[in-house]
């Protein structure tokens, strides 16, 4: 995705060796058109990236797009009462104020070598699966298609 034209210019993106104008290359009359329907524009573009997802997930194959895992979630504690008691003998009493339990990934960066004790103490969520351009960095995910069940007689 591009960003904004710059003031005063136009913007061009190439796209399959046509040029496309950007935003500020529309004529005034016709940028009311446009802006009308940016809310419409935007969800449809959010249905196909959706229904693409969706069929990746299901192993069809996505013409120049991949599918990788995401970034995993944010860490949060599992028994923040525990992580609050051990978060207090860790760090000094003067340091540690408990009216808000601070983040796991705060609790690291303040007690560096120390965090340790922490560590069981905190959860994350795995990564999602995204759809992403072939020459992402990441590695492709592979979908194990299934074979559909034969019809048998002890099956009917």
């Amino acid at each position: 995705m591009t960003g904004p034209a710059p003031v005063g210019g136009t913007h061009h993106v190439a796209r399959d060796g046509e040029q496309l104008e950007g935003a500020q290359a529309i004529a005034g009359k016709k940028a009311h058109l446009t802006v009308g329907q940016l809310d419409e524009i935007e969800a449809a573009v959010s249905d196909f990236r959706s229904e693409a997802l969706r069929r990746a997930k299901m192993g069809v194959e996505i013409p120049g797009q991949k599918l990788v895992y995401g970034n995993r979630g944010k860490r949060k504690w599992t028994d923040e009462r525990m992580a609050e008691v051990k978060l207090y003998k860790l760090l000094k009493a003067d340091t540690y104020e408990p009216r808000t339990i601070i983040s796991p990934t705060e609790a690291e960066k303040l007690l560096k070598k120390d965090y340790a004790p922490l560590a069981s103490l905190v959860t994350q969520s795995d990564p999602q699966l995204r759809l992403v351009p072939l020459a992402h960095k990441g590695d492709a995910v592979k979908i194990q298609g299934f074979d559909p069940v034969k019809d048998e007689e002890s099956l009917i």
